[in-house]
């Protein structure tokens, strides 16, 4: 009797150890799947109370599917669109903007006096050097750059070792200055002005961008009516079932649909997914199946690279 007992306590902890080992085995090659999991029970038991349908207080996942539909959907049809910098207009540091009259007025006035601002270097002025030599005044700012404050390169793009923000600090938590576009328009001398390309591309220590801020600050002061086209990157991490991303992806959501009924029309919009395939090698990964799927419960990051027409643009600047 006693050896019967003492075979299955070890039999019971074989069962055991081999279980350890198993989850120990799934655990380290599907990590991102227990992540996952992870995530999905601690919202379950922790999450706030939502209201379906209703934007701002909806669930995790309709607010997410509701800025992806958004993103996707085509607002205005360029007729002459171009796409410029990166590896020869793909990839990395390339965007497409548009070059009809009526948006692009260097088209019938070769003398015009084109204005670009350009948020997020990130080591490639190539989307700046190519406005630049299409006749531009191209300020690129990144306080994250070695590059010298006021450095012009051979383009003609002068450079700031300056970030965008809502306030002006001389030096944040990263040692780094930061200006709100308001301050920078008037510090430059470009007050009044309309800025022909507002580009915003960047990346925040912490995860997500500043795109946020900066189209906050346009819709509080009215700068929205001083940009001509708007070409920008949004960032929205994972999990978006914890609340730091959500209230970002609805807050994004919030400041696009605002920005779109004051006439920013989409006329581009590219998944990002070339970190995710350099990742998993796989250059057919796709962001419809490897990103949307992974947003609620995951790390995963949704960028939407986005190119936007003002149609209510002002004659000149009403802010100054």
């Amino acid at each position: 009797m006693l050896y019967r007992m003492l075979r299955n306590q070890r039999s019971v902890l074989l069962k055991g150890v081999v279980l350890l080992v198993v989850m120990a085995v799934f655990i380290c090659f599907n990590l991102e799947a227990t992540l996952m999991l992870i995530n999905r029970t601690r919202h379950a038991l922790f999450h706030e109370k939502y209201q379906d349908g209703i934007p701002g207080l909806a669930p995790p996942l309709e607010e997410s599917d509701r800025l992806w539909e958004f993103a996707h959907t085509m607002q205005y049809k360029c007729e002459k669109p171009k796409r410029i910098g990166g590896d020869n207009g793909v990839g990395d540091g390339s965007y497409e903007i548009c070059l009809e009259s009526k948006h692009w007025p260097l088209t019938i006035d070769p003398n015009y006096k084109c204005l670009v601002y350009s948020f997020g270097v990130g080591d490639d002025l190539s989307f700046d050097d190519a406005l630049a030599k299409m006749g531009c005044e191209v300020h690129s700012f990144d306080p994250s750059m070695n590059w010298e404050d006021g450095k012009v390169f051979p383009s003609g793009v002068t450079f700031h070792k300056i970030g965008i923000s809502q306030w002006d600090i001389e030096k944040d938590e990263n040692g780094w200055k930061m200006r709100s576009l308001k301050t920078l328009l008037k510090e430059l001398g470009h007050s009044g002005r309309i800025i022909d390309i507002l580009k915003v591309d960047t990346d925040a220590p912490m995860g997500g961008g500043f795109e946020d801020m900066l189209m906050q600050e346009m819709l509080d002061t009215d700068l929205h009516q001083c940009v001509r086209q708007f070409v920008l990157e949004i960032h929205i991490p994972g999990p978006i079932a914890a609340p730091k991303w959500l209230d970002r992806c609805r807050r994004v959501y919030r400041q696009m649909s605002h920005l779109s009924n004051l006439g920013y029309k989409t006329f581009n919009m590219t998944d990002n997914v070339r970190y995710l395939q350099n990742i998993h090698h796989n250059p057919s990964l796709t962001a419809e199946n490897g990103v949307r799927p992974y947003l609620i419960y995951s790390d995963r990051a949704a960028l939407y690279e986005m190119s936007q027409v003002n149609v209510k643009v002002a004659n000149s600047c009403p802010v100054s």
